[in-house]
Order: structure tokens, then C-alpha cells, then sequence
């Protein structure tokens, strides 16, 4: 039977972390803030794959389902925004990390104006 999943202080970090479905998932330095975190992941396993997943994988998968169920026309103009805007955020920016001002500093660099 398998171990229930704890959180734990890792001292090379000095965080709070702790491993879920087999993904390690840090919780952050404070021990009450890394507890209600934890709490709230074990609540929502769902919330956990928006915790270890990144913005970038996510575009991926989007682009494959694209590529087989829309025009090439689409998928192109799709993969060229995606590409843009991942290089302005990074590949490693976690799903659950993105924010409104990653894509608004991304669209005012594309020359878009903010939405008002």
C-alpha cells in the first residue's frame, strides 16, 4: 500500500516540499503557507498537474491536437503565437504560475494595446 503523500522541509532549498503521483511539488518556505498549499493540493488532484506542469508542454499538446483537428492555415497561425509568446514567458514558467501580466507585457510587445 502506498505511502500518504506529506510535506517535508528540504534544507538544501530551504522549502517546504512534497511528492504526489510521483511529482515533486514545492510548497513554498513558509510552513503554514506550505501546509494550507498542500491541503489544498490533496483537495484538488487536478490543481497538481497545474502545479508540475509547464506552460510550454501545455502549448505542445495544444498544438498537436491543432495540427490533427484544424486547418494547416490555423495550426500555423496558432504554433506562431504560441511561439512568441513562449519565448517571452520562458519554457520553464509552470501552469499555475502564469499570470494576467505575462500575456499583457507579451501583447504590449507584439504592439498591442492593453484591454481596457
Amino acid at each position: 500500500m502506498p505511502r500518504e503523500p506529506k510535506p517535508y522541509w528540504k534544507s538544501q532549498q530551504q522549502r517546504w516540499v512534497c511528492t504526489i503521483d510521483g511529482q515533486r511539488i514545492t510548497l513554498g518556505a513558509e510552513k503554514e503557507a506550505a501546509l494550507d498549499k498542500y491541503h489544498q493540493l490533496m483537495l484538488n488532484r487536478r490543481a497538481v498537474s497545474a502545479e508540475v506542469s509547464t506552460v510550454y508542454e501545455l502549448s505542445q499538446s495544444y498544438l498537436d491536437w491543432c495540427q490533427e483537428n484544424r486547418s494547416a492555415g490555423t495550426y500555423s497561425n496558432h504554433r506562431l503565437y504560441l511561439k512568441s509568446f513562449i519565448g517571452a514567458i520562458g519554457k520553464t514558467l509552470k501552469i499555475s504560475a502564469l499570470r494576467k501580466h505575462h500575456v499583457l507585457n507579451w501583447s504590449k510587445g507584439r504592439g498591442h494595446d492593453e484591454p481596457k
